[in-house]
């Protein structure tokens, strides 16, 4: 590549052109001379200043496409950002003018799409406590347990004498103050007394009555043993007793 650079002389009023023109100069038709040049285009050389870009950071955060990338700061260096897209993430740096990069100059980063823990708030409850009312017989005493918004009751049921609460805090609560109850069954409290009547209990059988018969110790045996006895009239020697 070159430009041409042309002189053009021309002569005053009542001048003339000699014979022999400089080195370059050629006569035209206007009785002038022309003087042509051709210059050669060349870059003046430029001198670079190395820089060595700064790689950026990136911390996880919970989320999809959410960890925290930081871009620095770099003389003559200018970073783009792809922002994040499908989980990831491309930082790449390009020299500014006068400069030339010297070192790394493209990061890509993977999201990592932790999930974020869920933040629950919860309310403060107090159980309100089971009753107990004795009840007559064992493992009978009558348990109440009552209705309390935020708490579930768990009930054991009466095993050898002992009957447990248990409380437990529902979704969102929390408990406060007490959270079992343990109870003891008081078996005789309050039992009827036994109604008045009568009973009788045979005692002995007269000895002379088995060894008169002859009769064997099987179950015909006292059959007829029994027989002889209502047949000749032997009287059970009984005792008369009053239930208390």
């Amino acid at each position: 590549n070159g430009n041409v650079q042309t002189v053009t002389f021309t002569p005053g009023e009542g001048e003339t052109l000699g014979e022999d023109l400089p080195a370059g100069w050629t006569a035209n038709d206007e009785g002038g001379a022309v003087f042509s040049h051709t210059f050669t285009n060349e870059a003046c050389p430029v001198e670079l200043t190395k820089a060595t870009p700064a790689d950026p950071t990136v911390v996880p955060f919970c989320g999809p496409n959410n960890n925290t990338v930081t871009i620095p700061t770099t003389t003559g260096v200018t970073y783009s950002d792809t922002g994040w897209s499908g989980g990831e993430r491309t930082i790449t740096a390009t020299a500014n003018m006068g400069y030339v990069l010297d070192g790394k100059s493209e990061w890509t980063f993977t999201d990592d799409a932790t999930l974020c823990p869920i933040e629950i708030t919860e309310t403060d409850v107090t159980p309100n406590p089971p009753t107990v009312v004795p009840a007559c017989f064992p493992n009978n005493d009558a348990v109440t347990i009552p209705t309390t918004t935020g708490v579930i009751y768990t009930d054991s049921g009466w095993i050898l004498g002992v009957r447990t609460i248990t409380a437990a805090a529902a979704e969102g609560y929390a408990l406060i103050g007490t959270k079992s109850w343990t109870f003891t069954d008081v078996p005789s409290a309050g039992c009827p007394a036994v109604p008045t009547g009568f009973a009788f209990i045979p005692t002995a059988v007269v000895p002379t009555a088995l060894a008169s018969t002859g009769t064997s110790s099987d179950t015909g045996g006292y059959i007829g043993l029994a027989l002889f006895l209502i047949a000749s009239g032997t009287v059970l020697v009984s005792r008369k007793v009053r239930a208390q």
